[in-house]
């Protein structure tokens, strides 16, 4: 437990030293600013970690060095403005416990299937379930070999290669097992680092997608009413499955065993879609990727083609670090904040600017 709550601590710490940027971009006293600083922060302190290593001095000394320099660069290239550089509608109260409320539902789908991977079964066995937890596995896999801090890092499979896969999210998780005390386990077991920064990562996701939503819409209710609608009831084709089941007598239970998600690739040959559900359990990467973008287009919602320089690099950085997380990902946002950016500037009165 203790290395769990060490584990978590440092989770927190590595948030911080985007703060000052999110408190310049969005205010301290608006939860935009906390969540848009926290995601940059991980960003931030992925490049500390990776700077000890491509330089072949990986220790904690000179992790804890780097994340300071880096916090204190933030805070000293945070734009010298009181006031928030984009300023948004009040965040009270109501809109706080709206976005609670968000939390809680996410930690009650996040949590239990991290309680039960990987269980211990009466013969001693590590127990995953199929396809649900392959992306686990893999990033365990990933995870493992990246905390022997090889520069590149090598793929875990075919050591003779290097990894040709986004690997920037796990550099936290994984440096943290590497570096960790075995009196401080499990916190030395990549798996246990692996769920907590997942279970974190899927609050930040959730709050950044409320949160865009809010800067468009700043209605606390409704907002959390579509976000959690989003989170729930993302998968037509589970309904789909469901029915059949009850069509066919089939258990409703049977629907554990199916990948729900593929259900649009194996029934009717189309794209394979995953729901959020999967983003916070197995593709915490993508996640992570998708959160910052939303805080970049968050500055769009709000400021239109009046954002001011700053907050138009601040922006730029949100960007930059979803292509670090996932390259199509942060080229996909990078094209859409491009858009939303063009079209504010063409239809003022859409923005609020005329």
């Amino acid at each position: 437990m203790i290395g769990v709550l060490v584990y978590l601590a440092i989770f927190l710490l590595a948030l911080a030293p985007g703060l000052p940027l999110g408190f310049a971009l969005f205010g301290r006293n608006h939860a935009a600013g906390w969540v848009a600083g926290l995601l940059l922060g991980y960003v931030l302190t992925a490049l500390a970690i990776w700077a000890p290593i491509f330089a072949g001095v990986p220790s904690i000394p000179a992790f804890v060095a780097a994340w300071v320099v880096v916090a204190v660069l933030a805070w000293m290239a945070r734009p010298g403005t009181v006031r928030a550089i984009v300023e948004l509608p009040r965040w009270s109260a109501r809109d706080m416990g709206a976005l609670a409320a968000v939390w809680v539902l996410t930690l009650a789908i996040a949590v239990p299937p991290f309680l039960r991977a990987g269980e211990i079964d009466g013969a001693g066995n590590a127990r995953y379930r199929a396809y649900f937890t392959a992306d686990f596995v893999w990033h365990t896999a990933l995870a493992a070999e990246l905390k022997k801090f090889d520069s590149p890092p090598r793929n875990p499979y075919l050591a003779h290669r290097p990894i040709h896969y986004y690997w920037t999210y796990f550099l936290l998780p994984s440096t943290v097992a590497g570096v960790a005390p075995a009196s401080l386990a499990p916190l030395d077991d990549e798996q246990t680092c692996l769920k907590i920064n997942a279970i974190g990562t899927a609050l930040l996701f959730v709050s950044a997608i409320f949160l865009c939503a809010w800067t468009a819409l700043p209605y606390a209710w409704p907002v959390a009413t579509g976000v959690t609608l989003a989170i729930v009831a993302a998968s037509a084709e589970g309904t789909f499955a469901l029915w059949r089941f009850w069509q066919r007598g089939v258990p409703l239970g049977e629907v554990r065993n199916l990948n729900i998600d593929a259900i649009a690739s194996w029934w009717f040959q189309g794209v394979r879609n995953d729901g959020l559900q999967r983003c916070f359990w197995w593709v915490p990467q993508h996640s992570m990727a998708y959160a910052l973008g939303l805080v970049a287009l968050a500055v769009v919602n709000a400021a239109g083609s009046a954002a001011p320089a700053s907050a138009i690099v601040i922006s730029g950085l949100a960007l930059a670090g979803s292509t670090m997380m996932n390259p199509f990902v942060g080229a996909v946002f990078s094209l859409v904040w491009g858009l939303a950016a063009t079209i504010a500037s063409v239809t003022p009165v859409a923005t609020g600017q005329a």
